[in-house]
């Protein structure tokens, strides 16, 4: 009888540790909103995130919806369009269209037409749109671009007004698309 408490007693340790070790190995945010962004990588991996006026934007999906969805014709539009449509339902997404893909390039989102930054929030019944225009400008540099593997990766950020000169800064801005 007392060998069978014993043996009891030790499987209850063991998975109390094994629990109590799960949980203590998950990846802890940090109070640097920067580190809880997806890493600035170049392989292909289908992330997205920003700071938006100093939160975390990462996209988020619900069943059925992508996204992540990248329009690219080189030479004609790049367009990225990241989208939370879990918490608040906003969405940040970059337009350049002519786009002649270097890497190391910089393009200026200044033209409201043919090369900009958006964020927008559809969550109240009213939408809230930002827009960069020729004074709240931003910066989209490509960092990796290989159509052998089909991958374009880069950095950007921006500042965006709306209809009533609101404001937004959309900072350290990084992606690493497969396409």
């Amino acid at each position: 009888m007392m060998k069978k408490k014993t043996k009891l007693i030790g499987i209850a340790c063991l998975l109390l540790c094994a629990f109590f070790l799960q949980f203590s190995c998950k990846k802890k945010q940090s109070d640097n909103p920067i580190e809880n962004l997806p890493a600035a990588t170049q392989e292909g991996k289908n992330t997205f995130g920003c700071l938006v006026n100093g939160k975390v934007f990462v996209p988020k999906k619900n069943a059925g919806s992508t996204a992540i969805p990248l329009e690219f014709n080189a030479g004609t539009t790049f367009q990225i369009r990241a989208t939370d449509f879990v918490s608040n339902q906003d969405e940040v997404r970059i337009v350049v269209k002519n786009m002649i893909i270097k890497v190391g390039s910089e393009y200026i989102l200044n033209d409201p037409i043919n090369a900009f930054g958006v964020y927008e929030i559809f969550k109240n019944s009213s939408p809230a749109s930002y827009k960069t225009s020729s004074s709240n400008t931003g910066m989209l540099k490509i960092t990796r671009y290989d159509s052998a593997n089909l991958i374009i990766s880069g950095t950007f950020s921006f500042d965006a007004i709306n209809t009533a000169g609101e404001k937004v800064e959309v900072r350290d801005g990084r992606f690493d698309i497969k396409f």
